[in-house]
């Protein structure tokens, strides 16, 4: 595999452990922790864990270029001396640095909010972008929305439910992301034509 396709690769897929870490499935749990055990990574940023243990799983039949495990593996900076990850970023060549800039880049919306409850990161919900937005009327009276609303976690569809929010709570009650990865494994191991260039044919909203 060419090293562009392989950059390509892994910074596409560089974030899918924050969904698989959610589910908290003993399994993933296990192949992420090696990576501590092997001392290839720290312990701070576990969703990069998760990522890299998926690519080695679930692409092992397709893919025999390790770097696009390491992609995923090392595009943050560790903090524990002795790990692998540990260097500093400019010194992990110009494709893990690009994949971190534009990593930084993506998350630049998000903001702290004083006044909001902590929440679990496998419970919260994705609040609808329409609950922030103000109106005023003909009189100059400000009209905000009665309450937030909150998006439901569903595969991506045309169904109502999957593209508006349908709550006012602003936290899942119960496990929500479990079924959604052991789901999103299944398609994985099922689509007999699934390679790494259809990755369009697996896409969740997460």
């Amino acid at each position: 595999m060419q090293e562009r396709d392989s950059f390509y690769l892994g910074a596409l897929m560089h974030d899918i452990g924050k969904f698989i870490q959610r589910a908290k499935l003993r399994n993933w749990e296990c192949s992420a922790k090696r990576y501590v055990q092997s001392r290839f990574a720290g312990r701070n940023h576990a969703h990069r864990r998760y990522s890299a243990a998926f690519i080695k799983k679930m692409f092992s039949e397709f893919l025999s270029d390790a770097d696009i495990e390491m992609y995923a593996l090392l595009h943050h900076q560790g903090r524990e001396k002795g790990m692998a990850d540990y260097q500093g970023i400019n010194n992990k060549g110009v494709p893990l640095k690009l994949i971190r800039i534009a990593d930084i880049c993506a998350s630049k919306e998000r903001e702290q909010v004083p006044d909001l409850k902590p929440q679990s990161y496998t419970r919260a919900k994705l609040q609808s972008v329409f609950s922030d937005i103000t109106l005023k009327d003909k009189d100059g009276n400000v009209r905000q929305p009665a309450q937030k609303k909150y998006l439901d976690l569903n595969l991506l569809s045309l169904a109502r439910e999957s593209l508006f929010p349908v709550g006012v709570d602003a936290a899942f009650n119960k496990q929500v992301y479990r079924p959604l990865v052991e789901d999103f494994e299944r398609l994985f191991n099922s689509n007999s034509r699934f390679g790494p260039y259809t990755l369009n044919s697996l896409v969740f909203k997460i």
